[in-house]
């Protein structure tokens, strides 16, 4: 079985990453502004975000955008996706804003960061202990009350509605204009590559890894974001 990780080494596969998710994720781009609200509510005009499986660029791209005056620092564990972001970056004027790191979530830096996102991220993390593991280090890099926004397919892939999920899953990238076969082999990475958790897990995970406040603020089928507040 192949690693969900291994299409981002893949340069063909990343150059056209960037067409996926706008067709298979509800409101693409509305989730990345909602996130760089929630953030700004607690950030102001101001402020310094870890950004977490940034690889290439587009929730930066929006964040730089609507808010000039915040830093970020970009962390991702693929070269080639961290290389399109910084291409993005470029192409607005904004790469002196960033700073990079070529890591893992559980090795992101640690330092007092005001807010932090992780979009479309956590299912690449099994659930043995390696993604409690890992939002306890976010945590730890975050001041408190700072926010995570985090967001990503949210479903029991055992439990009763698990068939009807995936194929509300397929059906909307369909319909939105994906290729047939992508959706395929979308759909089998999904089931094969991923963990996914059903919400009550998520939030469960979150409050173990010691956020205080975990509020729901995104459905789009089983697409779903939470803010929690360190």
């Amino acid at each position: 079985m192949k690693r969900a990780e291994e299409p981002f080494q893949d340069p063909e596969w990343v150059r056209s990453y960037e067409e996926g998710p706008p067709r298979f994720v509800p409101g693409y781009r509305s989730l990345q502004i909602m996130a760089c609200v929630l953030l700004a509510e607690s950030l102001g005009p101001a402020g310094r975000v870890l950004v977490l499986g940034a690889g290439g660029g587009a929730e930066l791209e929006v964040f730089t955008r609507l808010q000039p005056d915040w830093r970020f620092v970009a962390v991702d564990s693929s070269p080639l996706m961290l290389a399109r972001a910084k291409q993005r970056m470029a192409a607005i004027g904004a790469t002196e804003r960033v700073e990079w790191s070529e890591a893992s979530l559980s090795q992101a830096p640690v330092e007092e960061f005001d807010g932090a996102t992780c979009l479309l991220t956590l299912p690449f993390l099994p659930d043995d202990g390696t993604r409690l593991r890992s939002l306890r280090h976010v945590r730890s890099c975050l001041r408190t009350r700072a926010p995570l926004v985090t967001a990503h397919l949210a479903f029991d892939p055992k439990g009763p509605g698990a068939e009807r999920s995936q194929k509300r899953y397929a059906d909307f990238a369909l319909a939105s204009g994906a290729d047939p076969e992508l959706v395929a082999q979308a759909q089998k990475q999904m089931l094969s590559g991923l963990t996914l958790l059903s919400p009550e897990r998520e939030r469960e995970l979150l409050r173990k890894a010691g956020f205080a406040k975990t509020e729901i603020f995104y459905r789009g089928f089983d697409w779903t974001g939470w803010v929690s507040y360190a």
